[in-house]
């Protein structure tokens, strides 16, 4: 008898704590082998469910939204964009803004308590908007169309400019994009893109700079701010997030 329950007692109880030999464990359905369950569980009534791995279960991808198609942007404007990408020489989203007319917004650090102050991607959003107008040069499109529509004698009609802005924040999800509209100026008819990538006179320097200022509605006259305050305009940049001329 004694025998008996020194044996007893010698016995462990968790069967994993003994070196794993190769046999399987049958664990109320599931088939054990070293620990890793390897085939099916049956419930109470008798049949048999799939458990399935995580690596297998589909994930919900971002809602896909149609847009007009993109105004062309010229050849010459894409290889310099491309040029300027691929050795960090300018903001990474502008090219992807010319090519695939999307802009992801970064992610930043927003006051739950204060419902007042607006999320941080719509404070800039209206200098974004004058900033893809630059980009697309949709003044030139206005101008071009005007020409045309006077000719013709006919209403104007402009093509939008659609930019996804993916974001998020309070109570924005952000895998749903926000439909943005491209601006054009109304108090001056902003050169195209080439022009002010490319353009090397002085008086190019001073158009980028007041079309800068423009994109921020600012009032102040490029001459006093280009030499000036500096720091000023990079800080203005980084807030509006895009540095878009250059």
């Amino acid at each position: 008898m004694m025998n008996a329950s020194r044996a007893l007692l010698n016995t462990p109880m968790n069967p994993f704590s003994q070196p794993f030999d190769g046999q399987v464990l049958s664990l109320g359905g599931s088939h054990w082998k070293g620990g890793l369950a390897t085939g099916d569980c049956s419930q109470g009534n008798g049949s048999v469910s799939h458990i399935p791995s995580l690596l297998s279960m589909a994930t919900r991808s971002h809602m896909d939204i149609t847009t007009p198609p993109l105004p062309q942007v010229s050849a010459e404007v894409l290889r310099v964009a491309e040029h300027r990408h691929r050795r960090g020489l300018m903001y990474p989203q502008i090219y992807h803004i010319l090519t695939k007319g999307e802009m992801k917004m970064p992610v930043c650090i927003e006051d739950e308590c204060n419902s007042e102050l607006p999320p941080a991607s719509l404070l800039f959003r209206a200098a974004r908007q004058y900033g893809y107008g630059v980009l697309f040069s949709l003044a030139e499109t206005h101008r071009r169309l005007e020409r045309l529509a006077m000719r013709k004698r006919a209403p104007l009609e402009v093509p939008p400019v659609i930019v996804k802005e993916w974001s998020s924040g309070k109570a924005k999800s952000a895998l749903t994009p926000e439909l943005v509209p491209a601006l054009c100026f109304r108090e001056w008819t902003c050169p195209n893109l080439r022009r002010l990538w490319l353009g090397r006179a002085s008086e190019d320097r001073s158009r980028r700079t007041r079309a800068f200022l423009a994109c921020l509605r600012s009032d102040c006259q490029p001459s006093s701010t280009q030499h000036r305050s500096p720091s000023i305009c990079c800080s203005c940049a980084a807030c509006s997030g895009m540095t878009l001329l250059g």
